[in-house]
């Protein structure tokens, strides 16, 4: 959410000129015709604002705080105008020059960007509950209800209530389990719609299939349908899958534009670009399909032991308040819904994609996977979710991906609680976080040879993606990480274990592995900047027809 142009705003004087003198006296006439009542309130509030002045001015102090070094910024706009459509590179050449922690001022509001591994530590992990809240953005703000969801809440009560559903009972190892067939079909499914596609020698569009196989693995998980795709979905059901697709769309798209008030907060009421109304309006479409959705499952209601999926889960919660009072309310659920869809699909699909994309542009890598899951599962069956332990070339793909191709360039920034010190600086309250991961795995003090692709880094490395080694933190670290990081880390060893192993990929005529183009955009996530389109045939045909 970052910004992609600078907004400028002009003003002119309308009306007859007056003068000085002519000022004077007008301002003098219309405080003589106010009573000596009002006059005397008037004087009495102006004498309380000095004093209040005075008072913070001497007992705060009128020292400002040693804020680490950054660029200087203009007025109003701050240093926005130094940041372009790929803001994470160039907050990363900022670095570069002002070190890796970095005073940022984004319109009227104080950031800092942190851009080694070092530094993030003491945000993430020695001062984790210093920096444990969420700046509240137009989308929180407006979407999500003053963000009741988990990802935006501020750090507090409801954050901590939201915090302990999904890690207690939504993704626990048991309830993974219950939906392994759930995986393995629309994998299956997926593999199948790919190589109908590209029969007969067409381009396959990798980007929609992953897409609609993570966002079907989701929802079927949410509320046992599917939603994303040409197959399998009941012609009864079209319409709905449209409105639901439609509403998804929509909330990409919104969801990772630039709202300037979010960095002007006095432009708010402006509503520059039209955003806040477009937010309020995909709001309002959002809540009534969810909460049909809800109020369905609600009439077949079943015990938790015997819930199929997340949304009869979240209501046997619901029911079991003390005294009558619910647990958690239907405009949580349908945030924490919101939140397993936005997390879950698109980061999922994205990740995918850049692990294929680099297996294309480095061939002897996709080799040597290949010969591995061979290896270890043999030519007669399906990779099974067992199988992935050993599978520890696969293991170090998947994470050399998410370090050169890493799919959001930042984590979701943190917002300070309170005053504190980081590496001698000040971090005063309020002041926004933003860790920039791209500039963490592209650093050479902490990655040799950071630009090129070589998953044999992984092999025998203590380094893992779970919180603790900050040099690879793709689900952030601390009280704010991601709490379905085992749920997307298996689904995508998974998914990229089993189209290499049950299918032959090749690239468009005229594309070399030296062109394979990765670029990227920026959004929501960081996804290629153009759809990688490959040509698919089968490899185990006997397996997946």
């Amino acid at each position: 959410m970052l910004v992609k142009d600078v907004v400028q705003l002009r003003g002119s004087s309308r009306g007859e000129e007056m003068s000085v003198v002519d000022l004077k006296q007008r301002l003098a006439c219309v405080w003589l015709s106010v009573s000596s009542t009002l006059q005397f309130s008037i004087g009495i509030a102006i004498l309380w604002a000095l004093v209040v002045l005075y008072i913070t001015k001497f007992t705060k102090g009128s020292k400002k705080p040693r804020l680490p070094p950054g660029p200087p910024a203009w007025p109003v706009v701050g240093s926005l105008h130094l940041l372009g459509q790929l803001p994470h590179r160039d907050m990363k050449d900022l670095a570069d020059k002002y070190g890796p922690l970095m005073s940022l001022r984004l319109g009227s509001v104080q950031a800092v960007v942190v851009s080694s591994p070092e530094i993030a530590r003491q945000f993430l992990k020695d001062q984790d509950q210093a920096f444990a809240s969420r700046p509240l953005f137009s989308g929180p703000e407006i979407f999500n209800h003053k963000a009741q969801n988990l990802a935006w809440a501020p750090y507090g009560p409801t954050w901590r209530l939201l915090r302990k559903i999904c890690t207690v009972e939504l993704f626990t190892a048991k309830r993974l389990k219950q939906f392994q067939n759930i995986r393995q079909e629309e994998l299956l499914s997926t593999i199948q719609n790919i190589l109908e596609s590209g029969r007969g020698g067409k381009l396959v569009n990798m980007d929609e299939h992953m897409g609609s196989l993570t966002g079907n693995n989701i929802t079927r998980m949410l509320f046992h349908r599917r939603y994303f795709g040409s197959k399998g979905i009941p012609i009864t059901a079209l319409g709905e899958a449209k409105e639901f697709q439609h509403i998804i769309r929509e909330l990409f798209r919104i969801g990772g534009a630039f709202i300037v008030s979010d960095y002007i907060p006095w432009l708010k009421r402006l509503d520059l670009g039209g955003w806040r109304a477009q937010l309020k309006k995909i709001q309002v479409k959002y809540d009534a399909f969810v909460g049909n959705l809800i109020d369905e499952h609600r009439r077949n209601a079943k015990p938790l032991a015997e819930s199929e999926n997340f949304v009869d889960v979240l209501l046997s919660i619901q029911n079991s308040g003390v005294d009558g009072r619910p647990t958690i309310t239907d405009v949580q659920i349908g945030q924490l819904i919101a939140d397993m869809i936005l997390g879950g699909t698109d980061t999922s699909s994205v990740a995918m994609v850049w692990t294929l994309t680099a297996l294309m542009k480095y061939p002897e890598v996709r080799r040597k996977l290949r010969e591995e899951v061979d290896s270890v599962v043999g030519t007669e069956r399906l990779v099974d979710e067992s199988d992935l332990p050993q599978l520890k070339y696969l293991q170090a793909v998947v994470r050399e991906s998410f370090r050169c191709h890493p799919v959001g360039a930042f984590l979701l920034p943190h917002e300070s609680l309170c005053d504190t010190v980081v590496a001698g600086y000040d971090i005063p309250r309020n002041t926004r976080i933003f860790v920039n991961l791209f500039a963490i795995y592209n650093d050479p003090q902490v990655w040799q040879n950071p630009q090129a692709f070589r998953p044999e880094r992984f092999l025998n490395s203590f380094v893992d993606v779970k919180g603790a080694h900050f040099e690879l933190i793709p689900f952030g670290s601390g009280r704010r990480m991601c709490p379905g990081i085992n749920l997307a880390l298996l689904f995508i060893e998974l998914t990229v274990a089993q189209l290499i192993h049950t299918c032959d990929f090749s690239l468009p005529p005229g594309v070399s592995p030296e062109t394979v183009d990765t670029r990227e955009s920026y959004g929501l996530t960081t996804p290629r900047a153009t759809p990688l389109q490959l040509l698919v045939s089968p490899r185990l045909p006997s397996l997946v027809s």
